[in-house]
Parts: structure tokens; sequence; C-alpha cells
């Protein structure tokens, strides 16, 4: 048997995820206090409406990675650790499996963290958000450059 994607793509282990997420935090929070710019400019309160400012967070962070994962299975924190999103049928991305895995995240620190340590415990090597959402996040491997044939420029 051949060397298949699926064979050669290996689920993320804790390091890479929770450094991807670090990443994408820092990038968040520069979109969250640009929103939140916005939202006080419009409205020119000192400070934003709770019931606004509650609003204008969940749709950031749903917005952020639901237009990153539906994109392409990526956010700029998982490129860089070479992690991507996939479903477990091979669909497309939906907006339920991103409402679905940022509810697990939403678990998964209410739980200290618990939820992603799972990936430790689960034979699958799957997170509390990867087992609600039914996707997966894997780490593809660096390619490996071919090397250029003698004499050629």
């Amino acid at each position: 048997m051949g060397n298949s994607k699926s064979e050669i793509q290996q689920s993320a282990g804790v390091f890479r995820r929770f450094a991807a997420m670090t990443y994408d935090a820092i990038l968040l929070l520069a979109v969250l206090l640009f929103a939140m710019g916005i939202a006080k400019a419009i409205t020119g309160a000192e400070m934003v409406p709770r019931a606004l400012g509650q609003a204008v967070v969940l749709l950031v962070i749903f917005g952020f990675f639901a237009f990153f994962w539906k994109r392409g299975g990526q956010t700029l924190g998982m490129q860089t650790w070479r992690l991507h999103l996939k479903s477990n049928d091979e669909s497309r991305i939906s907006f339920k499996h991103c409402a679905l895995r940022l509810l697990g995240a939403l678990l998964s620190f209410a739980a200290l963290g618990l939820g992603y340590l799972w990936v430790w415990i689960d034979k699958k090597n799957r997170a509390w958000p990867d087992i609600i959402s039914k996707t997966q996040i894997v780490h593809k491997p660096k390619e490996k450059k071919k090397k250029a044939k003698a004499g050629s420029k």
C-alpha cells in the first residue's frame, strides 16, 4: 500500500496545539482591541456597554476562527506550526464544526486545560474540541525539498 494523505498526517500533539493557540491568541487580542475601538467610537461612550462588549467579543472570536477554518482549515498560528483542521468524514469545515470546536475549547479551558491534555489519554490523540465537533487537528510534516540536478542553474 502506498502512502496516502491520512497515513502521512498525524494527530497534533499538545505542544504544537498550545504553541498555535498562543500565536492565535496574540492575533485575536489585536483584532478584539480594534473591534472594541470601533464599538466605542460608534457608541460615543467612555466605556462600551457590557452587553455590546460581550456580543462584540463573541462575534469576533467566532468570526476569527470560522473565517480561517472555513477558508483553508488553518489559522495563522496553525500555519506556523503546520497544523490543519479537517473533519472526520473529510467534508468541508462547516459553521457547525466551528461552533462546536469553540464550545469544546470553552469547556476545555473551563476545566483548566484538561480538555486539551486529553490528547495524552485518548487513543486517537483527540482533544475535547476534536471529539465534540467530529474534527481533528493534524500535523503535516515539512515537505522535503527536491535536490536540483547537478549542472542545472
